[in-house]
């Protein structure tokens, strides 16, 4: 059984043939992307039907290969992790174009060149608020920091020199840097994927401050990515026995199987998104019906009244799914947002 908030659907890549979904701003609200990590490509698809649209960066090219995640930066542009060549690849995302940085190999489309500050094993990429960029480097257990406009290396407070290490090798027993999350108040929670455990280091300095998640709470094996949800609770992908797992998200203490073992036939977890369901259907069942219609009139409170609906429906959750005008309430201007998203079925 899956586990839900009403307005919220969670999106899981099976497998490691579709590595790291994301649905990046800017894009037009149909398109999602994925890594393919055998395919060494980059895949566009239609957000809606799942039809794909075209290879937006095709096999190998400007040094893909083992493409393991991706994230679009503050420039619009997309940076995707080359696993095994080292590297930090940029590329345009509207055309798949190579976007090279100033110390990228000619020929290439490389950000972060191979190596570049240590890096061995890019695993996952980041921006964090400072603008930067994080990536994970999974061989040698760290986390490094560049330069967002040019891919310098950028070293903490704590690190070597001539390196870009910003949560230094095996720091707080950091083994094999699978993922990383910046948290709601800035600091840098990461996946320790040999310990199975989330630990978490200061946005500053990067030292270590506490293991968040500990040793195999809640049957953690294996964690894989990291993302905090709309309630505010961190959510690992335990690839290693299939499930996805929550954990408070200020005191990591486990909550619950999210997502149970291999439910709806998930088998290796990885880079789960939140997407947010469609205007108007409050059920979940991708459309706005005559079982959304019901619950509507149920939530509709006036203007600048707050909706009043019979338990167990919240009030909260009302505003998410009808309130199309954002004003916070349910009138009657909202009705009219809801006639033009309902099906009729």
């Amino acid at each position: 059984m899956v586990n839900s908030r009403r307005w919220n659907r969670v999106v899981l890549c099976l497998g490691v043939l579709l590595v790291g979904v994301e649905l990046p701003v800017g894009l037009a609200s149909e398109d999602l992307l994925v890594c393919g990590w055998f395919s060494n490509n980059v895949v566009r698809f239609d957000g809606q039907s799942g039809e794909p649209i075209d290879v937006l960066v095709p096999a190998g090219f400007g040094g893909l290969s083992r493409a393991h995640s991706q994230t679009q930066g503050p420039d619009g542009l997309l940076y995707v992790a080359a696993f095994d060549r080292h590297t930090v690849l940029r590329y345009d995302i509207h055309t798949g174009e190579m976007r090279p940085g100033p110390n990228g190999q000619g020929g290439t489309a490389e950000f972060i060149p191979a190596r570049s500050g240590g890096l061995n094993g890019s695993s996952d990429v980041r921006f964090g608020p400072d603008g930067h960029l994080y990536v994970a480097s999974l061989n040698n257990s760290s986390i490094l920091r560049y330069d967002g406009a040019t891919g310098d290396p950028l070293r903490g407070p704590l690190g070597a020199p001539g390196t870009a290490q910003f949560v230094t090798p095996g720091r707080g027993g950091l083994n094999q840097a699978e993922a990383l999350v910046f948290g709601p108040e800035g600091h840098i929670y990461v996946a320790s994927g040999a310990t199975n455990q989330v630990l978490r280091y200061h946005g500053g300095t990067g030292q270590f401050i506490d293991v968040f998640v500990t040793a195999g709470s809640g049957g953690l094996q294996n964690p894989h990515a990291l993302l905090f949800g709309p309630d505010g609770h961190l959510y690992v992908p335990a690839f290693g026995n299939h499930r996805v797992l929550r954990y408070d998200g200020e005191t990591g203490a486990f909550i619950d199987a999210f997502v149970a073992a291999r439910a709806g036939g998930i088998n290796g977890p990885i880079y789960p998104i939140f997407a947010a369901r469609a205007p108007g259907d409050f059920d979940g069942d991708g459309v706005a019906d005559l079982s959304d219609y019901e619950v509507f009139f149920d939530c509709m409170s006036g203007p600048d009244v707050e909706p009043d609906p019979m338990p167990p429906v919240t009030p909260q959750e009302c505003l998410e799914a009808f309130d199309f005008d954002d004003d916070g309430d349910i009138d009657h201007g909202d009705f009219a947002g809801f006639q033009g998203a309902f099906s009729g079925s």
